[in-house]
């Protein structure tokens, strides 16, 4: 489905309940497992750091998966790209966790910027504007 003005927010709320967001059951239980394993550190930066390289570096290996098709014309492999995903959200978590932030509430705030930044959908304009922005591109 193509995403435009009249379906992303139908879409959105779908998506959030769909994944049990939108109640939080499943990710308050996603959060306790992650933080249930996440390495932490004596000092509060050194653990945000460990997620923040985390993500980066998942991110390299999404990038690593995405070149091969790209230049070798190799079939993409998505299963890795999930595994990968899943990764960065693992990181994530920890890090919105260890700031005192929920998915949800990300969710929400990303869903209302997008919604001030492209009101009329995805326009190449309205990116380099970025009307979300105070005064603009930042």
């Amino acid at each position: 489905m193509k995403l435009t003005r009249e379906n992303f927010a139908s879409h959105t709320e779908f998506l959030l309940y769909e994944t049990g967001f939108e109640h939080g059951s499943n990710n308050h239980d996603y959060e306790e497992f992650v933080m249930s394993i996440f390495k932490t550190f004596p000092s509060p930066i050194e653990t945000l750091l460990h997620a923040g390289v985390g993500i980066s570096g998942e991110a390299g290996e999404i990038l690593d998966a995405l070149k091969k098709t790209w230049v070798y014309t190799k079939p993409l492999d998505v299963d890795n790209l999930k595994e990968e995903l899943g990764d960065i959200l693992f990181y994530v978590t920890a890090l919105a966790t260890n700031i005192g932030t929920t998915l949800p509430e990300l969710m929400q705030g990303n869903i209302e910027k997008l919604r001030r930044r492209y009101p009329e959908g995805y326009t190449d304009a309205a990116a380099q504007r970025r009307a979300d922005k105070i005064g603009g591109e930042k």
